[in-house]
């Protein structure tokens, strides 16, 4: 029998795997898969022990999201890995980062780093128009590395940072 896709990019040095919930990284789990995944979907706290069982790190798009997974992980006695998902401009899931919301949301985000049993791991955004509209990824990219660096001046952290869409990867280093 051959090797599954998500095996052959192990083997070829992937460092992390993304997946858009917990039912798929679970079946890359147990396919014997052992590189970091990141389930870019919401998975609700009553799953966090599954996150832990299969060491799964969880995106964290608001507060409330981060406090019922901390809770979750202070009931199981584990630390969770988590990245924070920013919106930057898709208008879509993430802690709203433009001009009117991002004071707001940097508090909020500093909160949710400091709740028990929560690894902020890393940080990202996702870029809306990264297939053709060079202007407005540019600006979701100064947005998100603004974020980062407020971040930065009160003593938050990200061993990871990441930003991406599809059409990203093709067109931007």
């Amino acid at each position: 029998m051959g090797m599954e896709p998500s095996q052959w990019l192990e083997e070829l040095g992937t460092e992390y795997l993304s997946v858009a919930c917990l039912d798929e990284a679970v079946e890359l789990r147990q396919a014997g898969l052992t590189a970091p995944i990141l389930i870019l979907g919401p998975t609700p706290a009553a799953f966090a022990g599954e996150l832990l069982q299969y060491d799964l790190t969880q995106t964290v798009q608001d507060g409330d999201e981060a406090r019922a997974l901390s809770e979750a992980a202070v009931k199981a006695g584990k630390p969770l890995k988590i990245h924070i998902k920013v919106d930057t401009g898709m208008s879509r899931l993430g802690f709203l980062c433009d001009e009117g919301n991002v004071d707001a949301s940097e508090a909020e985000i500093v909160k949710a780093c400091s709740l028990p049993l929560l690894e902020s791991e890393g940080i990202f955004t996702h870029f809306a128009y990264a297939d053709g509209d060079e202007s407005y990824t540019m600006h979701q990219l100064t947005r998100f590395l603004d974020v980062v660096d407020r971040l930065h001046r009160v003593g938050v952290e990200f061993k990871i940072r990441h930003c991406a869409a599809s059409a990203a990867v093709l067109n931007y280093p």
